[in-house]
């Protein structure tokens, strides 16, 4: 242990050697000649302390008696624990010096606390360094006991670079630092021991402008030496830790507003297409529930005729003026004089009105010749290389009952 009591005041071991390792000699005697006249009590269990500095041992303190240093709560207190509140003391003193101080300081009540300053002018602040969080009944116990005296807290947990390294979201904390974080107004501290360090988080957050609600979170965090901030008698932290968090929630927050609307936009472009795209299927739809309702029309006022057997049935002569019926063509002889299924079927493979209709009612109705020499027609387009004939030639013979 690192404070006893040598007459109703308190003393510390750890100040015969400042941080320097430079020795207080005069300290150092009489912390010695106290321990030897048994003048050094515990202030918890009241047992004599001795003092104890050795060759390779820091300053401490110690019960005379194991049987008394093993049932007295001060002497189960982990050494990070002492070393940390022996640089949150000195760090305190060096920036206050008149500032009354007490480490492990005990209240009216018989509450403790890490540290306990008194600035005067009605200004006292306690600063708490927990390593890990016993109870939450303890941790708001306390904080209500502080408000009700006037008293400011201050709550400091124990944490590492590597530790925040890799946490990018609140909830990746322990619950300790989720708590601290969001009771000391956005700004968790933590210290680390061994390095003598500071680390400070906060949380950036963007909110929906509609609803109102945390959308997106991310945690900041700077590591500072403990000899370049300042904890003011408020118990707020001095360091340039505000100006930069500021800079960098602002770009965070910048950030995540433009991918937000990048994502909006992606949305309604899809939606756009979506419903493009249904108007097409729907209109495609419709043209083929025309075409099966006119196919339908022409069999209800024809009779179906077999497209493969030669009926006898010859149509007026496209290239011809006169009514009387032409003569039928010969098949191989379509290409010279046969323009009238030519012109129907590059009608057709062009998408002109009705085209497919027509080509489509001339089938229903006509026999093998006209089939044969309409499929020729197809065939030697499709040989060309025209894709698009293809596609017709297979809707048309679907369209017709030919498929």
């Amino acid at each position: 242990m690192q404070k006893c009591r040598l007459n109703e005041e308190a003393v510390y071991a750890f100040k015969i050697m400042d941080e320097n390792g430079v020795m207080d000699a005069e300290y150092e005697r009489m912390l010695r000649r106290a321990s030897e006249q048994g003048q050094l009590k515990c202030e918890d269990c009241g047992g004599d302390i001795t003092f104890k500095f050795g060759k390779v041992k820091i300053p401490h303190f110690s019960h005379k008696s194991s049987i008394l240093g093993g049932g007295c709560s001060y002497s189960m207190e982990s050494e990070e624990h002492i070393q940390g509140k022996k640089l949150l003391m000195n760090l305190m003193l060096k920036a206050y010096p008149d500032v009354y101080a007490e480490m492990r300081y005990r209240f009216s009540n018989g509450k403790w606390a890490d540290l306990y300053f008194n600035f005067g002018d009605a200004q006292e602040l306690v600063i708490e360094f927990q390593r890990e969080l016993n109870s939450l009944a303890y941790l708001e116990e306390k904080r209500s006991f502080y408000k009700s005296i006037n008293v400011r807290d201050l709550w400091i947990a124990r944490g590492s670079r590597e530790e925040f390294e890799n946490i990018l979201r609140e909830y990746e904390f322990v619950f300790q630092h989720r708590l601290f974080l969001n009771d000391n107004n956005n700004k968790l501290l933590a210290l680390d021991v061994d390095r003598r360090e500071l680390l400070i988080a906060s949380k950036m957050t963007v909110v929906d402008d509609v609803t109102g609600e945390v959308v997106m979170d991310r945690i900041f965090h700077k590591v500072y030496d403990i000899n370049d901030i300042k904890i003011l008698p408020d118990g707020t932290v001095e360091c340039e830790y505000d100006r930069e968090f500021k800079a960098v929630r602002n770009k965070f927050v910048q950030t995540c507003l433009h991918e937000k609307e990048k994502e909006r936009l992606r949305k309604e472009l899809e939606k756009r297409e979506r419903k493009r795209n249904e108007e097409q299927k729907r209109r495609y739809k419709e043209e083929q529930e025309r075409l099966k309702q006119l196919v339908k029309e022409d069999e209800d006022i024809y009779e179906r005729t077999d497209a493969w057997s030669d009926i006898g049935y010859s149509r007026k002569s496209y290239v011809y003026s006169s009514n009387k019926p032409a003569p039928k063509k010969n098949y191989y002889n379509y290409t010279k004089n046969d323009y009238y299924y030519k012109d129907k079927v590059n009608k057709a493979i062009r998408r002109y009105r009705y085209g497919i209709e027509n080509l489509v009612r001339i089938l229903k109705r006509c026999g093998s010749s006209e089939y044969s020499t309409i499929k020729k027609i197809f065939e030697e387009e499709i040989n060309k290389g025209n894709i698009n004939a293809k596609k017709v030639y297979d809707e048309v013979m679907k369209l017709s009952g030919l498929y």
